[in-house]
């Protein structure tokens, strides 16, 4: 029998009359619609050869950018590449100090790190400068760096930054690039955050314990070079809140094994390594049950009160989080995850 493939016309709905079919359907029939037609356009493409999708998508990308959207999407990413310049050449000595001493820092507490991808031959081509207030325009409030998901692994940075802060923010973006998750995995959180749905895990506990590894390995590298010290009189110190609660259970759990909180920490790295983070948190029931799930579902705190009464509910050491915090805001050397020492500097503006 012999099957003929189904056209390009096989949906033979234009794009826009797609959408307003999708807008007039009642919810339940809205999500029935849309499953159809991913099906029918799923199998469609199925039966074209490799030769075959490659015309068809090469037409459709040349109709959509002849199109008033088309040209408009070109016209943003056009002034989003002109806003990008490569760093300094002095500053490329530091980042390849910096991925160097992460496998250093990790071999030194037996854990085996996975390197950072250099895909550019050392030059880190993929780290880049943007114009300060383009990618202010382009980036949520308060993100000071960022690195993209997808294979190119793009770090970007706002072109204001100072040297001190920036190789601190892109050791913390290095240590992305060596999280064990699958690529799929990260592509599709970030598209959640970047469309800001709600019923998504919360990606904040992996965010600290990027961060756990970026001030120890940073740490370490201190004690190496005192002069590369980037612990120090940095703008921020990134989710300070969930630093501190990650900290404290960390340390009960190293109270109730009769173990140096180390050992708890490096199950956090190697599971971080592993792709494996979000199934380690379990470990944290030995001391409460209800830890797991508080620290998969860990929120943002509006301020310090709100942070004092999630940890006075959760039986965290109140007195401990708040003689960090009082040094933190007030600008003293503070102490965390073992001996690593940091301070902020002052700025017209303290967020928590």
């Amino acid at each position: 029998m012999l099957i003929e493939k189904p056209t390009p016309k096989g949906n033979d709905l234009s794009p826009e009359e797609v959408r307003k079919k999708i807008e007039s359907l009642p919810p339940d029939e809205r999500e029935e619609f849309i499953n159809q037609r991913f099906d029918t356009e799923r199998r469609r493409r199925a039966m074209l050869t490799d030769e075959e999708r490659a015309e068809e998508d090469k037409q459709k990308r040349a109709e959509y950018l002849a199109s008033d959207a088309g040209r408009e999407m070109q016209a943003y990413f056009d002034r989003i590449d002109a806003a990008k310049r490569e760093l300094p050449l002095e500053w490329l000595k530091t980042v390849r100090i910096l991925v160097a001493n992460q496998m250093q820092w990790a071999d030194s507490i037996g854990v085996v790190a996975n390197p950072v991808p250099d895909m550019h031959g050392g030059n880190f081509s993929n780290i880049k400068l943007m114009d300060a207030d383009i990618f202010r325009e382009t980036h949520q409030k308060g993100f000071m760096a960022v690195t993209s998901p997808f294979a190119d692994g793009e770090i970007l940075l706002p072109a204001d930054v100072v040297p001190q802060d920036a190789f601190h923010h892109i050791n913390h973006e290095l240590v992305h690039t060596t999280d064990g998750t699958p690529r799929v995995d990260k592509i599709l959180e970030g598209m959640r955050r970047s469309s800001k749905i709600k019923d998504t895990k919360s990606i904040l506990p992996s965010e600290a314990v990027t961060e756990m590894i970026n001030l120890e390995s940073l740490k370490y590298l201190r004690d190496q070079d005192p002069s590369r010290d980037y612990l120090r009189d940095i703008n921020t110190v990134g989710y300070v809140p969930h630093l501190l609660i990650i900290n404290e259970v960390v340390e009960e759990l190293a109270k109730k094994e009769k173990v140096d909180s180390l050992e708890i920490r490096k199950r956090l790295y190697r599971a971080y390594y592993a792709g494996t983070l979000d199934e380690v948190w379990d470990m944290l029931a030995e001391v409460d049950p209800a830890w797991p799930g508080i620290i998969r579902s860990l929120r943002r705190f509006e301020d310090v009160n709100d942070l004092m009464g999630f940890c006075v509910e959760n039986s965290l050491n109140v007195g401990n989080i708040r003689k960090i915090l009082d040094a933190y805001f007030d600008h003293e050397e503070v102490k965390i995850f073992g001996e690593v020492k940091v301070r902020t500097r002052e700025t017209d503006k303290e967020e928590l």
